[in-house]
């Protein structure tokens, strides 16, 4: 009788569909929206902020669902890998010394 004692602890943290890099970016963006939802709350009325905080959230849900769609799993990784990977390789080297 053996029993696996810890079964899914190899999984990825998964809430409402979104899973790992863009749960971590989702969540940083709630975060973002209620510190500007307090200030905005300060200067402007009660409809004004939630107005703002339910556009906000709403507009952060579609984003990383389709980032999470459009790049998959890893996406986040592999975005910011693309843009660190340099376009062109360049050799300032003369041709002389080449040959």
């Amino acid at each position: 009788m053996a029993h696996t004692v810890h079964k899914g602890l190899d999984k990825t943290i998964e809430l409402m569909g979104l899973g790992g890099q863009y749960l971590m970016l989702f969540l940083g963006g709630v975060v973002a929206t209620a510190l500007l939802a307090l200030l905005l709350s300060a200067a402007a009325g009660a409809l004004a902020t939630i107005v703002f905080a339910a556009a906000s959230l709403l507009g952060l849900w579609l984003y990383t669902t389709y980032m999470h769609s459009k790049y998959g799993r890893h996406g986040v990784m592999q975005a910011q890998a693309r843009r660190s990977c340099p376009r062109f390789l360049i050799s300032r080297k003369k041709v002389r010394s080449m040959l």
